[in-house]
């Protein structure tokens, strides 16, 4: 009976120390921004959200995990990002994979904008976290990981 609770709290905390190791990443970027951008907290952690959204939502799988490996802590900042609106890929469902790609970029960018505006931020703010991201991303994943990052962007 001992042994089971040893063993229970060993793993309680390895999960712990695994779930602070990444956000202890993700805490790092959002110092990053923080302290460069004179943003908050909750923007920083929403604003980097969004983008990794957008990056998800834009990039194969297979992808995006180069991108999910070079972040630990990503999902907590995706978390973090407000709820889209997703009518503009609700309302291109006759469209040919051509158009839905050259648009994809146009939804990404309003997809931002909305959410930046519900953080309390313009979406001039968009391009000045772009380059700390990417930086970010490539010092901890390399450049395939920040190329990814920038093709599933549009930037």
């Amino acid at each position: 009976m001992k042994l089971k609770k040893i063993v229970s709290y060993l793993f309680v905390a390895a999960a712990t120390l695994a779930c602070s190791q990444g956000m202890a990443s993700a805490n790092e970027l959002v110092d990053l921004l923080v302290n460069g951008l004179g943003v908050t907290e909750t923007q920083a952690m929403g604003g980097a959200g969004s983008i990794f959204k957008v990056a998800r939502e834009n990039l194969a799988p297979e992808e995006f995990k180069q991108i999910d490996e070079a972040v630990p802590g990503i999902d907590g900042l995706m978390e973090a990002a407000p709820d889209s609106d997703n009518s503009t890929s609700t309302s291109m469902g006759g469209l040919t994979s051509l158009a839905k790609k050259a648009s994809s970029s146009l939804g990404s960018a309003a997809e931002l904008a909305q959410s930046f505006k519900q953080l309390g931020m313009d979406k001039e703010m968009i391009g000045k976290f772009m380059p700390v991201i990417l930086d970010y991303v490539k010092n901890k994943g390399g450049e395939t990981a920040m190329k990814l990052l920038q093709t599933a962007l549009g930037v």
